[in-house]
């Protein structure tokens, strides 16, 4: 059974961006420190030596990597977590929101040109047709990305976000009934 109460953990500072890892970590960044902790023990188990950009900033995890950028800035800034490495991702618009998924190798970026949709692997890039969106949220379940919204008119929608997306999420909807 989970406990629903609050666990306090002492970060030494103001954290002003949270990142949710997988195998319950979290990336945490203070104004002096940017640190992956251990969620159940509540200790800092690596420290990283990484540039951010300035904050107000977007953050999340997508396989392995995690990202950040600033909402109005024309680029994200990608890191892989296992040996430091960092790339800058043009967006080809200003950043209005961002979402990924730790399970997930995609990040999907909604910019003032459209949405983009960025692989952290390969590092390709592609636009996506979405209708106008304030914000989304991506998903991961049993291996299949998809990406959630709901329209500026409060139509919601869902889109696959792999090749065999559509076939694997109906495969997998299958299985359940």
């Amino acid at each position: 059974m989970y406990s629903t109460q609050a666990q306090p953990a002492d970060v030494g500072g103001r954290g002003d961006l949270v990142i949710g890892l997988d195998r319950n970590q979290l990336l945490l960044a203070t104004p002096r420190r940017l640190e992956i902790w251990d969620a159940m023990s509540r200790r800092a188990m690596l420290r990283l030596n990484l540039t951010l950009p300035p904050p107000p900033r977007l953050g999340g995890a997508a396989e392995g990597h995690a990202w950040a950028a600033q909402p109005g800035g024309k680029s994200a800034i990608i890191y892989r977590l296992s040996d430091g490495r960092t790339y800058e991702q043009p967006l080809g618009g200003a950043l209005r929101w961002g979402t990924s998924d730790p399970a997930a190798p995609q990040v999907v970026f909604g910019t003032s040109q459209g949405a983009v949709r960025v692989n952290v692997l390969t590092r390709a890039a592609m636009t996506l047709e979405l209708p106008a969106t304030a914000a989304a949220a991506l998903a991961a379940p049993k291996g299949v990305a998809v990406l959630f919204g709901v329209s500026d008119d409060g139509v919601a929608w869902r889109l696959p976000l792999t090749k065999d997306g559509a076939a694997a999420e109906a495969a997998a909807a299958k299985t359940e009934a």
